[in-house]
């Protein structure tokens, strides 16, 4: 039975959402991706509440926690867990981090290792391809039209281009969002993490949809050579929520994984 609560973060004045499941064993939390909340995780947490304290959380702009202040990098993200971890008196806590949760906790793991016991990136972002030359120029007219558009004379007559366009190109996450979210996904979607992945010293366990499209299996496996200890597993005919596509065989090769910090 899940319970939950709130923290509240006196440093930015927010209250997040959070729920804890299971009252015995290792402390695991688990961090949802962009657009989703800690409901994601809810079967999960269920199963692993068996053996473990699971956390899960709502960060900050989603599901029932409070806006950020301003647009927040993956450093504030990463500081705002911190605290958390702090509130809740946990320490070498086992992640299971999935998507933009998988960004916060490459940074957390690298710059406070003391925090992590074990870590699991599931179809993780946090790694910038390099844009090809027709990105590069689309992103170049896309800008154009934006900038024509918002002209008081000419804007009339560019608007209905420019929507076209827009509906296009920006990404299904970046329309989504407004105002300080808006600001924030920038931030976040433009750092590159992988110059941090070398620092991590967690044992770490990196689990992929072979069909993602969002984060592509190259990433995985770029992940997994320059973390120092690191595994990977790909689940055949799983997309981007590969613990979703394929909840019982996640479920069973986490626990096993996790089984190490209670042994």
């Amino acid at each position: 039975m899940f319970q939950p609560d709130t923290f509240f973060d006196t440093t930015c004045n927010i209250n997040c959402y959070f729920e804890q499941n299971g009252t015995a064993g290792p402390p695991i939390l688990l961090l949802h991706g962009w657009g989703a909340n800690c409901e994601v995780f809810r079967s999960t947490a269920e199963y692993l509440s068996k053996d473990f304290r699971v956390f899960s959380l709502d960060f900050p702009g989603f599901g029932r926690s409070d806006l950020p202040p301003q647009g927040w990098s993956i450093s504030d993200y990463k500081g705002w867990l911190v605290r958390f971890l702090s509130y809740l008196q946990l320490d070498q806590v086992g992640v299971i981090a999935h998507s933009f949760g998988g960004r916060v906790s490459i940074k957390l793991a690298a710059e406070n290792p003391n925090l992590i016991g074990m870590l699991v990136l599931v179809d993780s972002a946090g790694i910038r391809t390099k844009a090809t030359f027709r990105a590069i120029l689309v992103q170049r007219i896309f800008k154009s039209l934006r900038w024509l558009s918002q002209r008081r004379i000419i804007g009339p007559l560019v608007n209905p281009l420019y929507s076209s366009v827009y509906k296009r190109v920006a990404s299904p996450d970046y329309q989504s969002t407004s105002g300080i979210m808006r600001q924030t996904f920038l931030k976040v979607v433009n750092e590159d993490l992988r110059d941090f992945l070398p620092r991590i010293q967690s044992p770490t366990l990196i689990i992929w949809g072979e069909n993602d499209e969002d984060t592509p299996v190259a990433n995985a496996r770029l992940m997994e050579k320059l973390i120092p200890d690191a595994g990977l597993v790909i689940l055949k005919d799983a997309g981007h929520y590969s613990f979703l596509n394929k909840p019982v065989e996640f479920c069973m090769i986490v626990k096993n994984f996790f089984s190490k910090m209670s042994a």
